[in-house]
């Protein structure tokens, strides 16, 4: 499963965020970092974000949001590609 490390993570590795960042840190999402960011959560966590559901994820405001919506979602196997 994804923590929200990871994903505050994934931000900073897309220049985005800060690696040390807090979590609920506020921004809003460019389209390119949200293609960088659904590439990375394919190759280090399986998870395919689907093409209607990578607006859910722009609307995100924090990395806490983002891993909110992940979990939720991963859960429910709307986005995971099992």
């Amino acid at each position: 499963m994804i923590s929200v490390n990871d994903v505050v993570r994934m931000l900073g590795e897309c220049g985005f965020l800060a690696e040390d960042a807090a979590p609920d840190e506020e921004f809003v999402l460019d389209s390119m970092t949200l293609v960088w960011l659904v590439h990375l959560l394919q190759e280090e966590h399986g998870i395919t974000v689907r093409p209607d559901d990578e607006e859910d994820l722009a609307s995100c405001a924090s990395a806490a949001e983002l891993h909110r919506l992940l979990t939720r979602t991963t859960a429910k196997e709307v986005v995971h590609d099992a």
